[in-house]
């Protein structure tokens, strides 16, 4: 979930795209960066999350990151790897 939010915050907000907030702050204080508040429930946080990374231009502010092309890989790695079976 921290990896998500992150993700998140570096769509939204331009101070987060080249710094690693997951290692700058602690988890509450990226929850409330991202959400605005601790207690948003999760379907507005889900809904929040949506609604940022379908934005047109966040593929590629994530693809920026190294844990978004890692999570990337792996899963065309996984996607490939169903296939053989089929």
């Amino acid at each position: 979930v921290q990896t998500l939010e992150t993700w998140v915050l570096c769509v939204q907000n331009d101070a987060f795209r080249e710094a690693a907030p997951e290692k700058q702050y602690h988890r509450g204080a990226l929850k409330k960066l991202c959400y605005g508040t601790n207690d948003l429930p999760a379907r507005e946080q889900r809904d929040h999350a949506i609604n940022v990374l379908t934005r047109e231009d966040a593929l590629g502010l994530l693809r920026q990151r190294a844990s978004f092309r890692r999570f990337e890989d792996a899963v065309r790695d996984w996607t490939q790897v169903s296939r053989v079976g089929e």
